[in-house]
């Protein structure tokens, strides 16, 4: 599952959760933090919000930095072999 500082993470985390629980598959949460763009208060205690609940739950948290989400996201998936990608955020 991809996060962003969306802010219905909680409902949509769930639905990640039971979709790695019906393939019965390890639930990755990764966040890409663009170098070049800083994070406000609320946004940064969102993302560490939505850390606490992955460790809590005992999910992997994985915090990146790229200019290139698309590609940091891929990677993530090719190196974990992930199969299924849910993407939590906001077009711009």
């Amino acid at each position: 599952m991809c996060i962003s500082t969306y802010r219905n993470f909680l409902q949509l985390r769930q639905r990640g959760a039971r979709i790695a629980s019906y393939m019965n598959a390890p639930f990755y949460a990764v966040f890409v933090k663009v170098p070049e763009r800083f994070l406000t208060t609320a946004e940064s205690l969102h993302v560490e919000t939505c850390e606490k609940l992955c460790q809590q739950f005992n999910r992997q948290f994985l915090r990146l930095n790229s200019t290139n989400i698309a590609k940091a996201i891929s990677d993530v998936a090719q190196q974990y072999r992930v199969t299924q990608v849910v993407v939590i955020g906001e077009s711009q």
